[in-house]
């Protein structure tokens, strides 16, 4: 949840009098009760009916494949989608997002992976601010410099090689951003426009 309240802190300083709702899409029915519990001040909008169902002998139903769709469809209409890309679900629901902006990645949070296609070329990430290593195994680096991913890890940590300096080693994704290659791509002008 630390993502989503920061997501709303930013967001609540440009928008006055805003209700914190987030959608949950689990197939842990506790975790409803747990985020209420835990955290009073947002509202919470579930199906807990689609959680039970997933959970057990009925996940490989038509209500649990209506359920995923739902679930799916509702996380990628979000303002700010917090999950894990290890999850089908989430990666699917961050793929429906990038219609909607262009390039999602600013409204997108992923607790573990970053988004990667088995053939996608090599991540670059740049450093938003300094990190002087604590361990051995972590690199050093500078605000602005570039490190280019190894792998990805699940402890919030990544593997990387320093473009600069060529060394290797861990180093703390939360200081870090995705670089966005874009490429040009064709217009198709020849298609009639369907919408």
């Amino acid at each position: 949840m630390r993502h989503v309240e920061e997501w709303f802190d930013v967001y609540e300083k440009q928008h006055s009098h805003i209700q914190r709702k987030v959608y949950i899409a689990s197939d842990d029915p506790g975790v409803l009760h747990e985020a209420k519990k835990n955290y009073p001040n947002y509202t919470f909008v579930t199906d807990n009916d689609v959680s039970k169902i997933a959970n057990g002998r009925s996940r490989y139903t038509d209500a649990s494949l209506r359920g995923i769709i739902l679930d799916i469809y509702l996380l990628s209409r979000c303002d700010y989608l917090v999950c894990t890309l290890s999850s089908n679900v989430c990666r699917a629901a961050y793929e429906l997002m990038q219609p909607l902006h262009g390039d999602a990645s600013k409204w997108f949070k992923s607790l573990d992976h970053t988004y990667y296609l088995e053939t996608d070329h090599p991540h670059n990430f740049v450093a938003l601010e300094n990190h002087q290593s604590r361990r051995e195994g972590e690199i050093s680096f500078n605000a602005g410099d570039a490190i280019r991913l190894v792998e990805s890890r699940w402890d919030g940590y990544f593997n990387g090689t320093h473009v600069k300096t060529g060394k290797s080693g861990l180093f703390p994704s939360y200081k870090t951003v995705t670089v966005i290659e874009r490429a040009k791509m064709p217009t198709y002008p020849e298609v009639p426009d369907l919408l």
